[in-house]
Formats: C-alpha cells, sequence, structure tokens
C-alpha cells in the first residue's frame, strides 16, 4: 500500500481497504508535470489505485476502470478537484455535477490485507516524524471508528428509548455531548498507545471545541489538531464545516481538523430527509466546500459515523 507525497495523511490507508470509500482529490492544475498515482493498493488477490495519465483520473479496482476527464473538475482555472467513490460493486469519480460510473462484479478486499492495516494501526508511538505523520495516524483512528461500532454491537448506547409498558414507542439520538463520551472510550486506548493527549470540550476564544489533540511532533513540540462533531441532522451541519471548525482551527492555531459526522437515519429514524445514506452527504459536503474554495477547507477532512444497526428494520428490534 503505498501514497504519492501530494496525500499523504490526506487518506487514512485503513479507507483503501474497506468494501467501500470516498476522497476529494484538488490537484493545482500547473503542479501536474507528469503521470502519477494518488495511492495504490497492490495484493496478488486485489488491486485499487487512483492515478492521474494522460490529463484523464483513472480510478482502478481489479482491472476495471473509470475514467474522468480533469478539465471536469476545474475551478477557477486553478484546481481540479474530483470526488472518487467506490463500493463493492462500482467505480466512481464525479465533479461539478457530472458523474461517470462503471459497474463492476461484487469486489472486498482480503482479510489478510484488512488485518494488517488494523494492526499497523496499533504499534506504539512516542513521538512523530512530521506534523503529517502525526495527521495521518489520527485519519486513521478515525477511520477505524465505525467498524469498532458494528464488531462491538454498541450502538444502543446512542440512542435514548422510550417505552410505553414493555413496548418501545419510540427511539431518539442522543445528544452530541452523550455520544462524543462513549466515542472517546473507543478511540482512548488507540490515541493513549500513540502517546496522543485528548482534550475534551476545550475552551478558546471562538467558543467550545469539542475536542483537541495534541501530539508531540519532531522539531515542532507539541501540535494541535481540532475535531468537531455534529449530528447529521443538525440544522447548522453546513455552518459548523465552513464557519465553526474552521475558526476553531485558527483560535487554537491548529492547521488540521477532522468533522466528524454522526449518522442515525435508518428504520427507526428518518432524518436527514435530504441524505439517502451517509455516502450521498460526504459527496454533498465535498460539492459545498469546493464551491466554497476556501483554502483552509483542505485541511479539514470529513469522516460519517454511523450509529445505527445496519440490520434494523423495526422500531421495537432488540
Amino acid at each position: 500500500m503505498s501514497l504519492a507525497n501530494s496525500v499523504m495523511g490526506c487518506i487514512p490507508i485503513y479507507d483503501l481497504v474497506g468494501i467501500g470509500g470516498y476522497t476529494v482529490q484538488q490537484v493545482e492544475i500547473a503542479s501536474i508535470k507528469r503521470d502519477g498515482y494518488f495511492f495504490r493498493v497492490n495484493h496478488p488477490d486485489f488491486y485499487l489505485s487512483l492515478e492521474y495519465q494522460g490529463g484523464d483520473f483513472v480510478l482502478n479496482r481489479n482491472g476495471y476502470e473509470v475514467r474522468f476527464p480533469a478539465t471536469e473538475g476545474e475551478i477557477d482555472g486553478i484546481f481540479h478537484n474530483i470526488n472518487v467513490l467506490w463500493s463493492t460493486n462500482s467505480l466512481t469519480l464525479t465533479a461539478n455535477g457530472k458523474k461517470i460510473t462503471t459497474n463492476t462484479p461484487y469486489t472486498v478486499p482480503p482479510e489478510s490485507i484488512i488485518r494488517q492495516a488494523k494492526l499497523e494501526n496499533l504499534i506504539p508511538n512516542s513521538e512523530f516524524d512530521s506534523l503529517e505523520s502525526f495527521r495521518s495516524k489520527v485519519h486513521n483512528c478515525f477511520a477505524t471508528l465505525g467498524d469498532k461500532i458494528e464488531e462491538s454491537l454498541s450502538t444502543d448506547m446512542y440512542w435514548d428509548v422510550l417505552k410505553d409498558g414493555g413496548k418501545i414507542v419510540e427511539r431518539r439520538p442522543k445528544g452530541e455531548t452523550e455520544v462524543q463520551s462513549n466515542l472517546h472510550a473507543l478511540l482512548y486506548d488507540q490515541f493513549f498507545s500513540q502517546s496522543i493527549e485528548v482534550v475534551p470540550e476545550a475552551r478558546n476564544a471562538s467558543g467550545r471545541l469539542d475536542f483537541a489533540l495534541l501530539a508531540n511532533v519532531r522539531g515542532l513540540g507539541i501540535q494541535k489538531i481540532a475535531i468537531e462533531f455534529k449530528h447529521a441532522h443538525s440544522d447548522d451541519l453546513e455552518h459548523g464545516l465552513l464557519h465553526q471548525l474552521p475558526s476553531y482551527m485558527q483560535s487554537i492555531k491548529a492547521k488540521y481538523g477532522i468533522y466528524c459526522v454522526l449518522f442515525f437515519k435508518c428504520g427507526w429514524f428518518d432524518l436527514p430527509k435530504k441524505y439517502e445514506n451517509r455516502f450521498t452527504l460526504e459527496v454533498n459536503l465535498a460539492d459545498i466546500r469546493n464551491v466554497t474554495n476556501y483554502p483552509i477547507q483542505q485541511n479539514i477532512k470529513v469522516y460519517s459515523i454511523p450509529l445505527v444497526r445496519l440490520k434494523a428494520a423495526s422500531l421495537n428490534a432488540g
């Protein structure tokens, strides 16, 4: 598994070995001097890569590929902005309202690759070589969060259950503060082993930041990454991403931030209505960020965390 230097720290390795994935690539036109790759996973039984070939972005998995002309993602003549998505049976590249999809046979990465990525994420660390390696480790921890919740079957702790006698009459998502404490417990062991300090509900000149992550970076001293959580059905979801988190980052002098969207939509709860699933939510937020074209947005990574039982079909599911 390898990443080009231009995207080091932007794409968690763990994201590349899941059953599906999503990322946004923004490349300055003038910086593209020759063909090359952004990321590549090469295994005897599995191949996934995103490359730039002759003016096209090319997403390839096991010999199936989708091509997207780089000029279709042009903004102000400066940047290429391309949304990259893959699922078990499709590969998609999209930008500025145009989408190109290639259907593929049902494909999942071998378990050996997934196991390797998980083990590498748990290797202890005392100091980071660079700010990018600090960011990459934090991104990998967040990329595994959804799997940890699913594997532990712990989604019930994120819901308030209302009963009439023994019958469940309503399920409501818990508030953001309650949810954060549960998620922090899942991440704590990984952060602790990496010598990353978690400062919850950090106060700053711009208000209250959900988390600040601190770590020692060689030659730079203590560096920070700002973390903001928001329910997907929150009225200020977009405002939090475009204004609130950037303001917090500037206030605590953090170059990088993570916007963690908590997704509850399922058979129990039908909000947000405008998004069919969390992947369409991520694509929409990416489009909004591309249109605004604020430079600081390139330093923010968005994660959507599913806090639902994937097989929940009825209100009274146990």
